[in-house]
Formats: structure tokens, C-alpha cells, sequence
């Protein structure tokens, strides 16, 4: 999956989007090398979708996990690091984390400068399903 394919608002307020967006955001455009730039929206994990192991939706974890993800030249993650896990369950992050390791950071190698540490922000919401 590419990253700009992941569940993410839809501007025309709809509570999620699943249509894969082709362009770059235009905050991934205005990269400084030195600072961590933000992922611009959050990637929404639902009890349906299998990045959620269904063991911690049924147990009720759910909540914010922010990473840094330290990306190559080329798009690939080099590390992931938990910044934040509001739930304190070590299993969520780490679910976080096994999802990001599926995305496609590739595009973000067309830039003129590569970020070196992407925020990526997740929420895992035990009580919501995405319809179809």
C-alpha cells in the first residue's frame, strides 16, 4: 500500500477516504533536512482492517501512536521509533509499527530533499467500522 493511499478525512467531510490521492500534500514540499516533517493526516485503524489485531480491539486498546520514521535517500524506512503511545500498551505500538513497515514511502524520493525522519501519526479506534 502506498502511504498516500492510506484512510485519511475527506476534505468534502465525509469521515473517511479511501480514494488514493496522486499528488504529494504540499506540506512535504516545504522540507527542511534537519527537522522531522509530519505525515499531513492521520492514518485511522479500524477493528476491520487486519492492522489492527483484533485481540487488542476486543481487550478495548485503542488510541494515538506517533512514530518517527527514519527514512534512506531512496524512500525505504532505515528505523522506526515509538515517540508516543497514549494507550501504554507496548502490543499497539507495536502494531503501529508492523503497519508502517507495509507502507510505500517511495514517492517522497522525488523531492528535491528527502526528509530524514517522517512523523507518522495512527489511531487506533477499537469503537469505529469503515463501511464499504
Amino acid at each position: 500500500m502506498d502511504v498516500r493511499e492510506a484512510r485519511k478525512p475527506c476534505p468534502d467531510g465525509e469521515a473517511d477516504c479511501t480514494q488514493a490521492d496522486t499528488r504529494l500534500p504540499r506540506s512535504l514540499l516545504r522540507i527542511k533536512i534537519d527537522e522531522p516533517v509530519w505525515l499531513p493526516y492521520t492514518i485511522r485503524l479500524t477493528p476491520d482492517m487486519p492492522a489492527y489485531p483484533k485481540e487488542l480491539a476486543a481487550a478495548g486498546v485503542q488510541g494515538q501512536v506517533v512514530l518517527h520514521v527514519t527514512l534512506t535517500p531512496a524512500g525505504q524506512i532505515s528505523e522506526i521509533q515509538v515517540n508516543y503511545n497514549q494507550s501504554r500498551v507496548p502490543a499497539l505500538a507495536d502494531a503501529g509499527i508492523a503497519h508502517v513497515r507495509t507502507l510505500s514511502f517511495s514517492p517522497l524520493a522525488k523531492l528535491e530533499q528527502m526528509p530524514a525522519i517522517l512523523v507518522v501519526p495512527l489511531s487506533f479506534d477499537k469503537d469505529t467500522k469503515v463501511s464499504p
